[in-house]
């Protein structure tokens, strides 16, 4: 056994943790060099760097470590208990699946190419947004391994997106390439056994994004798996060392003894008088009394770590020890300095007397210690000081970074440039998230079972458009629905006795003529509709006075609904970006429709869906400035995707679905429709700072 000196430099101040963490380091290193070359042997067989292992109390001292043995070119690999769901890859893997598994959300699309696992950047996305063709392309790649996942299972579209986009390659030239191209292909490993047992992809998703959040450390089969052990040192906490054995051990911080019970608001200790069971004290009159007991279990607990960790080497160990911030507490001080019995009864806890005692100790007083060990040990323990090659630390440059402070504003910063959408302008408030009929409303009356007795609120509104987002219009049979809206009730948290009452809404709204002639959602295939469009724009100085200013160069061409809006309450200006996200955009007869489903509650008959009800709730709900939004955005956006576009030729208008009032007997009822002149449009494209 070696023991190296950690002396200070500074005879009145113990040596700081960051400088005993990289001189500790550093002579790890120095000495394995020095092994190499030295042509060390156990027995017949030359040492291997595999037969070498560095212990460590916590995956922390385990990166410092090994970025230490990297920057002198020793191939090392860390082990222990960490889950391969806290890695920078499950993130990764996480934005892709989301893509794979919403391909008509751009936003989360974009989200993906710029991973490391798809190798884009900013630039080549801002050129892919430039070039349409081959954005479509991609779009087009995201909705096959859509299908191939659905169709084929978790792992053939896997193994298809990795192999078309050449993911395997490019992890591999990262830096740490071996290191993360082995949590990648665990990780769809764990994913896969997901999928087995879940069917659905909004269901694996969820499951995965629960294990990111609270990885299961129980389960084996998710700890961090070596990439290679062959030619590299190991790196192992003592906690994942029990058991194991190595020829060559170093422990480079064996003299770590902080205990966080020290100060500590709150201290977990057993009790002897109680069977020895687990307390937790918040602050009672016994709290210092408890606190002493917590510190001696902590105490206690680093004895069995360091009697864990010198066991494990079968040929040679190494520590090293000395005045170190944070040693008092260690177990070497507990072995090594322990008070004498008179020095016992002060009164004070073990720890706090151990603690007092290593303050008075100089660098003279521990070198006897360690000479005695080794006088004791007949030549076992030899003491050493730390490899002469190993360069002086920088102390300023090893403690902790420095906190950082921001700077206060000294100039007067303007609100209005932001990002804004509907919700910020009529309520103030805003949310990245879709519009999903976030007024309270009252519950649910007791009695017959339809849909107008359907919870109520935002939830129910956010689970009724992600039914809507997900079915095939096309598919008449209720059956067909059943599985979608089984799976997205239960999602949702809402029992599964309504997955008739909502399939029969479907089959209702489904069949409604729109237009009173031909025109239902049910005749709408899956290429003529695109769900959940987002959209983002500049706008330049948008104020409700404009606005309405606007709206009453218009009032002959105006819907009543408008019209009643005119001289409705104000928003702030805004100046930056229009957000939002449309549910529904489709094609039909040459035309392009906006719609947006509604589950807002009007009462319990069809006749109080009507259109004097619908006015007035678009009205009092500001759903007009919505819709009105929500024109521009698609107008726009039709703009620069069709040649000789023309808006009173392609745009074919607005849909307001009020869910709960449609039925194909009630023709009308809950259905508001408008198709805003297009002189108005063009008026509110030129005042948000666009061009017509």
């Amino acid at each position: 056994m070696v023991v190296w000196k950690l002396e200070r430099r500074d005879s009145d101040r113990p040596v700081t943790k960051g400088v005993a963490r990289a001189e500790g380091s550093a002579a790890v290193a120095s000495e394995i060099r020095r092994l190499y070359d030295a042509g060390a042997a156990l027995g017949d067989e030359r040492l291997r760097p595999q037969d070498i292992a560095v212990l460590v109390r916590n995956h922390f001292e385990g990166m410092i470590v090994q970025r230490t043995l990297s920057a002198s070119d020793i191939p090392s690999v860390r082990q222990g208990h960490e889950s391969v769901f806290d890695t920078f890859e499950a993130m990764e893997l996480e934005r892709i699946l989301q893509a794979v598994a919403q391909p008509r959300r751009e936003p989360v699309l974009r989200g993906a190419l710029v991973t490391d696992l798809m190798g884009l950047d900013v630039s080549e996305l801002l050129g892919l947004e430039e070039n349409s063709s081959d954005w479509d392309v991609w779009l087009a790649r995201f909705h096959r391994w859509h299908e191939r996942w659905r169709r084929n299972g978790f792992m053939r579209m896997f193994r298809e997106l990795t192999s078309e986009c050449e993911v395997l390659p490019r992890v591999a030239g990262l830096a740490d390439g071996e290191r993360r191209l082995t949590n990648l292909l665990h990780l769809a490993e764990c994913v896969a056994a997901g999928a087995s047992r879940h069917t659905d992809i909004s269901v694996v998703l969820n499951w995965f994004s629960t294990m990111r959040q609270d990885p299961s450390r129980a389960e084996e089969s998710t700890l961090l798996r070596l990439e290679s052990d062959e030619n590299r040192v190991r790196i192992v906490t003592m906690h994942a060392s029990k058991g194991l054995q190595y020829p060559v051990v170093f422990v480079p911080f064996a003299w770590e003894g902080t205990l966080k019970a020290r100060q500590a608001s709150s201290v977990f200790f057993h009790d002897a008088s109680a069977e020895d069971s687990l307390w937790v004290d918040f602050g009672s009159e016994e709290f210092e009394i408890h606190q002493t007991r917590a510190k001696e279990e902590e105490l206690a607990e680093n004895l069995r770590l360091l009697y864990v960790a010198l066991t494990r080497a079968q040929s040679r160990c190494y520590l090293a020890y000395g005045a170190v911030n944070g040693a008092a507490t260690s177990a070497l001080s507990w072995l090594l300095h322990r008070p004498a019995q008179k020095e016992e009864e002060n009164g004070m806890g073990l720890a706090d007397r151990l603690a007092s005692n290593f303050k008075i100790l100089s660098d003279e007083d521990l070198d006897d210690a360690l000479k005695a060990l080794s006088k004791a040990s007949g030549g076992v323990i030899e003491i050493q000081c730390l490899p002469e090659q190993v360069p002086a630390a920088d102390e300023a440059g090893q403690e902790k970074p420095q906190r950082l402070k921001a700077r206060q504003a000294s100039r007067q910063l303007s609100r209005s440039w932001q990002m804004g959408s509907f919700s910020s302008l009529s309520t103030g408030h805003d949310s990245t998230l879709p519009d999903y009929d976030p007024q309270v409303q009252p519950g649910p009356s007791e009695g017959e079972r339809d849909f107008f007795s359907f919870p109520r609120g935002a939830r129910a509104g956010t689970c009724l458009h992600r039914i809507f987002e997900l079915i095939d219009f096309c598919n008449d049979s209720g059956a067909g629905h059943d599985h979608t809206v089984l799976q997205v009730l239960g999602e949702y948290g809402f029992d599964d006795h309504w997955t008739p009452v909502i399939n029969n809404m479907l089959k209702q709204v489904l069949s409604v003529p729109l237009d009173g002639q031909d025109l239902q959602l049910g005749t709408l295939k899956r290429r003529d509709r695109v769900d959940e469009v987002a959209f983002c724009y500049p706008v330049d100085e948008l104020d409700s006075a404009r606005w309405r200013d606007v709206l009453s160069r218009h009032t002959e061409g105006l819907h009543p609904a408008v019209r009643a809006a005119i001289d409705s309450d104000g928003f702030d200006v805004l100046t930056g970006f229009m957000r939002g996200f449309i549910d529904l955009v489709f094609f039909h007869d040459g035309r392009f429709f906006l719609a947006d489903y509604k589950s807002n509650y009007l009462g319990p008959h069809f006749s109080d869906y009507g259109d004097r009800e619908l006015d007035n709730v678009m009205h009092r709900s500001a759903y007009t400035l919505q819709y009105l939004i929500y024109s521009v955005a698609l107008h726009r956006w039709l703009r620069t995707r069709i040649v000789d576009y023309h808006y009173d030729h392609h745009f074919g208008g607005v849909y307001y679905l009020f869910l709960r009032g449609m039925h194909p007997a009630h023709i009308g009822s809950g259905v508001f429709f408008d198709r805003p002149q297009g002189s108005l449009i063009a008026d509110l494209d030129l005042l948000v700072g666009g061009s017509t």
